[in-house]
């Protein structure tokens, strides 16, 4: 790789990290297999080399997806299950109050009544009063109304205490999760969770809905009824496994980005009335659904029902085939996202405020922040935000009394949940992955966290990692940006993690007029360079670039190529990511 500095002023400093590639892979990837140039660029820089890698990954067939068998634990899942609905077992589903718990939850009910299991409930804990995971209270008022089985989703795999008195009052247990597992495992019937590695298991980044959609591609050739008729309902649930997979941010690669290649295809006609309504409340009716419109749209929605302890809004939503209910429970629901947006903002404000006065930013390898009187359902998306501004991994903790309960996110290359692993003697108890994780201690021990994360990173980040980066697929020349080209990277969507939109660079571009600012303070330029002319935008970087009030100066542009069509014209267009001034 490659990297380059910038200069940028008033902003993060970002460094250019440029993927290498070899012209004479491309050429043989481009003549081969008849590629497009461009296309073929980017999937030689992002390692595809081999002819049956990029066939897979460009297709994206539901034939491909990987066999639920090989997963561990999945044989036992699908007897106990299966002598569950023989036997008539009343079933309860134990999800989680995020939008890949709300979908898990709903795929699983949805799954049980269409194919007449009727016996079966559902359960969200309250994120304030219980938090995340089982809880004993819950367990009490499963095993008490009659279950027999109780099946997690998207949790489960931190809760050995829970587990076990679940078992002490006759109630089996399968933990379906994806989340990172401890040294030691609940005692459960099955413990269904792609990265366990315990039994050789190659891990499949999978979120909780993935693997729920898992354990019902597994369990669909055991079943009494036609398996035909089992395969359309299970496409025909990919939207939820597509709204769960883009909401959890995981990686957009092997079954995921098959999940959501088909999933969003099912958003754009799905069947249920919900998810129609929440969609044209959100995004209007001829919205083209993506990923983006599911990250920037769909899933706050939801979430923030969550958040305000009203997750089971969601369910319902999502579950009912009244288009009235439906209605209501969209308003309902958007009401709720506008109050969590005005509560997320306040916090923001006193985050900040706190770190003005107790904190030297520069000292803090990662950012700690506490406060009192915070609505813990939004304080992870508060980290996120510390996080954006800082480029550090960011904690946020409401204390209350003695306890204090909070969210942290992180940076690529720093795993917050081994960092957690390696402070836990300070933690009551934890859990997450690499880039999120919820954490619980007592109060007094805040200071102590602070000083032993702080610690931690201080050997785990090198300066490498603590530099905020854009990776650049390639170099390209002005002529390149062709209508042609650019429709023919579309071919690398669905975009999310670890599938990126293309970026490109292009070097001594100069501005054919003085710069605007439009909107919210975004950046608009026309851009010239060999003769060609291109119009380039820039969200919220209009204050990042003061060199460009001398309009003579040539710089190099990062970008992303879109394709602008207003009333029937079509143009290429710069979607700027960063400026490098010469």
């Amino acid at each position: 790789m490659n990297f380059r500095k910038n200069n940028k002023k008033h902003a993060l400093r970002w460094e250019w990290e440029i993927r290498q590639h070899s012209a004479e892979a491309v050429r043989q990837l481009q003549d081969s297999m008849g590629l497009n140039p461009l296309l073929a660029r980017v999937l030689i820089s992002r390692g595809m080399k081999e002819h049956a890698d990029v066939e897979s990954f460009l297709n994206a067939q539901l034939a491909n997806l990987s066999d639920p068998s090989h997963l561990v634990d999945m044989d036992k899942a699908v007897e106990r299950l299966l002598r569950a609905l023989n036997n008539r077992e009343k079933i309860c589903v134990y999800g989680d109050y995020d939008v890949d718990g709300i979908t898990a939850t709903v795929l699983l009910v949805r799954f049980f009544k269409r194919f007449g299991h009727d016996a079966v409930d559902y359960c969200i804990p309250n994120r304030i009063s219980d938090g995340y995971g089982l809880k004993r209270s819950a367990i009490d008022r499963i095993a008490g109304s009659g279950a027999k089985l109780l099946i997690t989703v998207d949790n489960g795999i931190a809760s050995l205490d829970e587990v076990a008195y679940a078992n002490s009052l006759g109630l089996d247990v399968i933990v379906t999760d994806h989340h990172q597992p401890g040294p030691q495992l609940p005692a459960a019937v099955a413990v269904v969770n792609p990265n366990r590695m315990d039994a050789g298991q190659t891990p499949n980044p999978l979120a909780g809905v993935g693997v729920t959609f898992k354990l019902l591609h597994a369990l669909r050739r055991h079943l009494d009824v036609d398996i035909a008729e089992v395969n359309r309902f299970l496409i025909s649930m990919l939207d939820l496994v597509a709204l769960g997979t883009v909401a959890d941010i995981v990686p957009l690669v092997g079954d995921n980005r098959i999940f959501v290649k088909h999933g969003i295809q099912q958003i754009q006609n799905t069947d249920k009335v919900g998810l129609q309504s929440l969609l044209e409340n959100a995004t209007g009716r001829d919205v083209v659904v993506s990923p983006n419109s599911i990250s920037y749209y769909l899933a706050p929605r939801l979430n923030a029902a969550g958040r305000h302890d009203k997750a089971y809004l969601c369910v319902e939503l999502l579950l009912t085939d009244d288009r009235d209910q439906a209605r209501s429970l969209t308003r309902t629901i958007n009401d709720l996202n506008d109050e969590r947006r005005s509560i997320e903002n306040d916090i923001l404000e006193s985050c900040l405020a706190y770190i003005e006065k107790n904190l030297v930013v520069e000292d803090q390898n990662v950012i700690l922040v506490e406060g009192e009187g915070w609505h813990i359902g939004v304080v992870g998306i508060v980290a996120s935000r510390l996080l954006e501004r800082f480029y550090k991994p960011a904690i946020v903790l409401v204390v209350e009394r003695d306890l204090a309960r909070g969210s942290g996110r992180s940076i690529d290359g720093f795993d917050l949940y081994k960092a957690l692993s390696a402070c836990q003697e300070h933690l009551i108890e934890y859990g997450g992955h690499k880039m999120a994780a919820g954490l619980t201690l007592q109060a007094k021990n805040i200071p102590l966290l602070r000083e032993a994360i702080n610690q931690y990173a201080e050997g785990a980040m090198d300066e490498v990692v603590q530099t905020p980066r854009i990776y650049v697929d390639a170099e390209v020349f002005a002529e390149e940006l062709t209508l042609e080209n650019v429709s023919a990277l579309s071919q690398i969507e669905p975009y999310g993690t670890s599938n990126p939109q293309p970026v490109f660079f292009i070097r001594g571009v100069s501005l054919l007029e003085p710069y605007r600012v439009v909107g919210n303070n975004h950046l608009k330029l026309q851009l010239c360079k060999d003769g060609l002319s291109f119009n380039g935008i820039g969200f919220s970087l209009a204050s990042c670039y003061p060199e460009l009030e001398d309009s003579s100066r040539t710089f190099d542009v990062a970008f992303t190529p879109v394709i602008n069509d207003w009333r029937g014209n079509r143009n290429v267009e710069m979607e700027i990511k960063d400026i490098h001034f010469n």
